[in-house]
């Protein structure tokens, strides 16, 4: 392992980058697994709280009625989910940007350090996930706290 002195000189963002690589496989694929859970969760939130907001109060409004199957209901909100997932995608990368800029700035080192382009962002896709996990997480935190305000 690294002599401590070289650790601490090694600043917060390569520290990660070095445990992260030197993580069991098992753990960087739970982490993955969590954040793809998260960044999952915070889409829907999204698609139901903010882009497709009638679409899903109507559909929940017809699932608590049990008069129908809510077919069509059910088919409107995957639509407008379908149609506004690029919206919900551009909402958490604004929100990474302004929210997670450490976790964004190491993306973006890490894409300039391997060349740029399509090639080093998928070399540096785990970065990329982490960022959109912060993110996933901003959103699900705030708007948790802003669902229980409302709901006092």
């Amino acid at each position: 392992p690294p002599h401590p002195d070289r650790i601490r000189q090694l600043g917060a963002t390569a520290l990660a980058e070095l445990s992260a690589a030197a993580a069991p496989v098992g753990v960087r694929v739970h982490f993955r697994a969590r954040a793809m859970a998260d960044i999952q969760r915070a889409c829907q939130f999204l698609s139901v709280r903010r882009f497709c907001r009638e679409s899903a109060l109507a559909l929940h409004r017809c699932s608590q009625a049990k008069e129908t199957d809510c077919q069509v209901e059910q088919v409107r909100f995957q639509a407008c989910s379908e149609e506004m997932m690029p919206d919900v995608i551009r909402t958490l990368m604004d929100t990474a940007a302004r929210r997670c800029p450490a976790e964004v700035g190491d993306f973006q080192r890490c894409v300039r350090e391997n060349g740029g382009g399509t090639s080093a962002e998928e070399k540096c896709e785990s970065l990329d996930l982490a960022a959109m996990d912060c993110a996933a997480r901003v959103v699900l935190r705030e708007g948790s706290a802003s669902w229980e305000t409302k709901a006092e």
